[in-house]
């Protein structure tokens, strides 16, 4: 029987102070949020005294306003994407630009008329000239936008010639299996 294993890195790693709570009082939370109401405590009390003049006592209540609202600022994570916190999520938000595309953190051009789509096809290009001395080199910039119709009547005469001869293969492969079959039976 196996013995079991056991991942220690949440307790030995770099996050290990990451779910350590801590009972300060009589209230058990975890460091980062001690932290983060304690910085934010001054400003709370800031947001009652300028509220107090136009509310009355009741500007008190924005105390836990301000604690909770800087809590989930600064603790909280988002819950999709690559979870982060909710402040680098708004301020990812406020820098991105719509329909701009970043590899290695540098702005990639998606000019389309840069680009083309080159895939097999099979059938014969008739727009291929057979002489070497006819063809223009190929760019992306003078490459068609759109692919090119072919009809029926496109087809050259070495397509033709190729396709005849392969059902001739065909024929002959036909013929020789019967020939062997009648010797053998």
């Amino acid at each position: 029987m196996a013995s079991a294993m056991f991942s220690l890195t949440d307790l030995t790693g770099r996050n290990r102070d990451a779910n350590r709570t801590t009972v300060i009082g009589t209230v058990e939370m975890k460091w980062r949020v001690w932290i983060i109401l304690l910085i934010a405590f001054p400003f709370a009390i800031l947001a009652a005294l300028f509220a107090m003049p136009f509310v009355g006592i009741t500007g008190l209540l924005l105390i836990p306003v301000v604690e909770g609202g800087a809590v989930f600022l600064i603790h909280r994570r988002t819950k999709s994407g690559l979870k982060l916190r909710t402040y680098e999520h708004l301020l990812d938000k406020q820098k991105a630009v719509i329909n701009q595309y970043f590899l290695g953190g540098q702005p990639i051009d998606m000019n389309p008329a840069q680009y083309s789509v080159v895939y097999t096809s099979s059938a014969p290009n008739p727009n291929i000239a057979l002489d070497h001395e006819d063809r223009q080199p190929f760019s992306l910039a003078t490459a068609p936008r759109e692919p090119r119709k072919i009809s029926d009547d496109s087809f050259d005469d070495d397509a033709r010639s190729s396709h005849q001869k392969s059902v001739t293969d065909q024929q002959q492969t036909r013929d020789s299996r019967a020939e062997l079959e009648a010797l053998f039976s």
